[in-house]
């Protein structure tokens, strides 16, 4: 018994100790009536593409806008607060438009959520969205598909990256000067969605067919709406969805009414805030983990998973490591830290920037000098630059002007050179007439040019076949004076030779031969021969005899077959 009662007084002891630590206890959202558990997917990957585009250059075509490249901006930085991977563009022309959107479809795979942003101009053709890029001339319906990036594109690389949450924010409503000059006459705002990949929720500015509005200030309606939604509390899709319709109607007097299309469960159970949602039948509500009351004493599992996180912020050192941080611990012990190091990344990048800009533009406006002075590689230079936007903003047309100006340049000296009379030349310069190349396009000068050419070859080719034929005859006489000549010397060697050494001697200093050094010269030009004039006055000399033998020198200067020939022809005669 005594036992039993010592048990007793045990227990009541520990139970009056307990009461004083269940008091002090925080109130956690259970207390306050809200059920919260961790998100299954805590920590997913979250990728999302954002662009803004505001100045067209055709805007006889499309107007300029002045907002989008701020609300692209303004949504992006909000994004990377929740713990998005953001791909930010602005002002994108067609091909931009489409590798952003193909790096975006690789990176969405199996990913947590997926999320598109837009600011820009949009049209509907025929039931489908185009989005509208800066470099788009559309002056008819037909140009539509081609000139600009169907929505379409767009939902197949969010199904096939098969993400758990699909995303579509469309800013793109504008009113267009467009209206009423399209087949289809519907080119207000876009089009209601027919179909959409599993688990997407689809949003415009405005209900389909309407206009919105593009704002007074820094952001469009709409998007003010949302960027004023991602501060309230509930950033559930859904919460955050409503409360940026109750901005854009209020901002509009009831003009603009956004339009969301997609499962109710998806805006329901998304959040922006990461780490926790609301469940199932509990109230509609969530709040960011770190915008809980902080216990009354140092939570360790919390400052565990802080620490975890900075030290892996730290290995990778960016700016968008930095910002994930201080979207999970905004008030963290390292969040001056972070908010620091990204001020000083930011520094450090804008700086660079500023210089490398400045580079480039120095080297634009010395290389214009150089390309107004005539300097064709200057002018190559500067089509690449405005095509590029290096160093000057980006101008297709003035690239194309400078184009033009390099095809002059090189048609000019082809005419020179034509008027000199090159044939490649005039067959060049009649091409560059058929295509309009840096001359105005004249079929006609172009067909002068090609008889120009066809008559110069002709002319030429007269002229030297002339010139053959004179040389063949030059080469006849040649050779029928050296047969006759020949025959002459070989008469006064013979007479020279009934007198003896005396004889011979005088029937070489007095014939012809002796005079004529030139046909000597060419005897001893034959194929195969080495005669010598003085070898052969020797031996006619001292073997006056021997002169006219088969192995005398001036037999073997005679032996080549073309000499053979030409004195069996002068003998027949």
């Amino acid at each position: 018994m005594k036992n039993y009662f010592m048990q007793l007084l045990c227990l009541a002891g520990l139970l009056v100790c307990a009461v004083p630590v269940l008091a002090a206890a925080p109130a956690t959202n259970q207390d306050r009536g809200i059920a919260v558990v961790k998100r299954e997917s805590a920590g997913g990957k979250r990728v999302a593409l954002v662009i803004g585009n505001g100045v067209y250059k055709f805007s006889d075509s499309m107007p300029v806008l002045a907002n989008p490249a701020n609300d692209a901006e303004d949504i992006a930085a909000a994004l990377r607060g929740f713990g998005f991977e953001v791909i930010e563009r602005e002002n994108q022309t067609k091909e931009e438009m489409d590798t952003a959107i193909y790096e975006f479809g690789r990176k969405i795979g199996d990913s947590e959520a997926a999320l598109f942003y837009y600011a820009g101009h949009g049209l509907q053709i025929k039931g489908q969205n185009f989005l509208v890029p800066v470099d788009a001339k559309i002056e008819s319906e037909a140009q539509v598909p081609y000139k600009s990036v169907n929505l379409n594109q767009l939902l197949d690389e969010m199904e096939n990256g098969k993400s758990r949450a699909n995303i579509v924010m469309l800013d793109a409503c504008r009113n267009n000067p467009l209206t009423g000059k399209f087949r289809s006459g519907a080119t207000r705002g876009l089009a209601a969605p027919t179909s959409a990949p599993k688990g997407t929720v689809i949003v415009y500015a405005t209900d389909p067919g309407g206009v919105a509005a593009d704002g007074d200030g820094r952001n469009g309606l709409f998007t003010a709406g949302l960027l004023t939604a991602f501060k309230g509390k509930d950033l559930s899709l859904g919460g955050v969805l409503t409360r940026a319709s109750e901005e854009v109607e209020q901002g509009s007097e009831r003009r603009q009414t956004p339009y969301i299309n997609g499962p109710a469960t998806l805006q329901k159970n998304f959040h922006f805030a990461p780490g926790s949602v609301a469940v199932a039948g509990a109230e509609l509500e969530s709040e960011p983990v770190e915008a809980a009351e902080p216990p009354s004493s140092p939570a360790p599992v919390r400052e565990d998973a802080e620490t975890v996180l900075w030290n892996e912020v730290q290995k990778g050192n960016t700016a968008e490591d930095y910002d994930a941080y201080l979207a999970q611990f905004p008030k963290g012990r390292y969040a001056a830290l972070a908010k620091r190091r990204i001020k000083n990344f930011r520094e450090t990048t804008a700086a660079e920037t500023r210089a490398k800009l400045k580079k480039e533009a120095d080297e634009a406006r010395s290389t214009l000098s150089a390309a107004e002075a005539g300097d064709v590689d200057a002018m190559e230079k500067m089509t690449r630059y405005y095509d590029a936007g290096i160093g000057v903003a980006k101008d297709p047309a003035k690239a194309a002007k400078w184009r033009d100006k390099i095809e002059a340049v090189a048609a000019q000296k082809q005419l020179q050179a034509a008027n000199g009379g090159s044939v490649e030349a005039m067959l060049q310069i009649a091409a560059r007439y058929d295509a309009g190349l840096g001359v105005e396009k004249n079929p006609a000068l172009a067909q002068t040019w090609r008889n120009k050419a066809e008559a110069v070859k002709s002319a030429r080719l007269t002229e030297e076949n002339s010139r053959a034929t004179e040389e063949r005859a030059r080469r006849k006489e040649s050779q029928i004076k050296s047969v006759v000549m020949f025959k002459d010397t070989k008469g006064w060697f013979e007479a020279g030779a009934k007198d003896g050494a005396s004889g011979v001697i005088s029937a070489i200093v007095l014939s012809p031969l002796f005079v004529p050094f030139s046909f000597l010269a060419d005897l001893s030009a034959l194929p195969g021969q080495s005669t010598d004039l003085n070898k052969i006055n020797s031996e006619a000399a001292l073997r006056p005899s021997t002169w006219g033998k088969p192995d005398s020198m001036i037999a073997r200067a005679t032996e080549g077959r073309a000499t053979r020939n030409a004195l069996t022809v002068a003998a027949a005669r």
